[in-house]
């Protein structure tokens, strides 16, 4: 039996396993999370959040605040499409 020669071949030189722009990135990555680990052990026990009216009388506010929010993502995404 004579060996096939294959038509389709993949031709990769040899490069090496790491480099140096693999180890910055791997530094930063582990930079990011000992920052976010240091942050989340300083970090307050209880964090109060804003008073909320539940009478009828503070819905119409908290739909303007609902539309600004909805007006204000709408025109980050047509900027972020178009530019």
């Amino acid at each position: 039996m004579t060996p096939t020669t294959r038509i389709y071949r993949t031709f990769q030189r040899y490069q090496q396993f790491f480099t140096w722009g693999d180890l910055a990135i791997l530094a930063g990555i582990a930079v990011v999370i000992y920052l976010g680990a240091r942050l989340a052990f300083n970090a307050p026990p209880v964090i109060l959040g804003p008073t909320i009216i539940l009478a009828p009388r503070a819905l119409p506010w908290y739909a303007l605040l609902s539309l600004g929010r909805m007006t204000t993502a709408y025109v980050l995404s047509i900027l972020f499409t178009l530019f």
